[in-house]
């Protein structure tokens, strides 16, 4: 799937943390934010273990993340990859953004849902989806102050960062498939 004649990009989706205001009359701080999973780190862990094991792919990493798609629970659309690195093969790893509310010192995810992070492998000559596999995790709280960051990755615990690596493992078992 992977080999060396194909140039093959990574890249991420926006994982921007974008609070809801405050409506007339109510107390000045948010009370609903939206985040994504800290798609940037699942990204770069799945890189580094994939060049581990599979030390003669060679992926250029797009370390800024892709523009956010727009409508929520949609997958982003190939097209934009084709448009913009033409030919070869791409990963990308998105995750449908997840509402939160604000209160009690921390932000917290309803009923703790968990954060589902889908990863592809695209040949962009034809669009041709030549693998797909998600993961999910618990997120656990958020600081309070994740609002004012421009990074998912920074708002959450390390607990919930570990949770998230094994993720990042998981879609790697899942891509090099048994035994690797």
């Amino acid at each position: 799937m992977v080999t060396r004649e194909s140039p093959i990009v990574a890249v991420h989706y926006q994982d921007i943390i974008q609070a809801t205001p405050p409506t007339d009359g109510a107390p000045s701080e948010p009370r609903w934010a939206s985040v994504g999973a800290p798609t940037r780190r699942i990204k770069e862990r799945f890189l580094q273990g994939m060049r581990a094991r599979l030390p003669s792919a060679e992926v250029r990493n797009v370390s800024e993340p892709r523009f956010a798609y727009l409508v929520r629970y949609l997958i982003p659309d190939p097209h934009w990859l084709k448009r913009t690195f033409g030919r070869g093969l791409a990963f990308d790893f998105y995750s449908p953004r997840q509402s939160l509310h604000v209160g009690g010192g921390a932000l917290r995810f309803p009923m703790m849902i968990p954060m589902t992070i889908h990863a592809r492998l695209l040949r962009l000559d034809d669009l041709a989806v030549l693998w797909a596999d998600s993961c999910t995790f618990e997120p656990g709280p958020l600081d309070r102050g994740a609002m004012t960051l421009p990074d998912a990755e920074h708002t959450y615990t390390t607990a919930g960062l570990d949770r998230a690596d094994r993720c990042a493992d998981t879609l790697l078992a899942a891509f090099l498939g048994p035994g690797r």
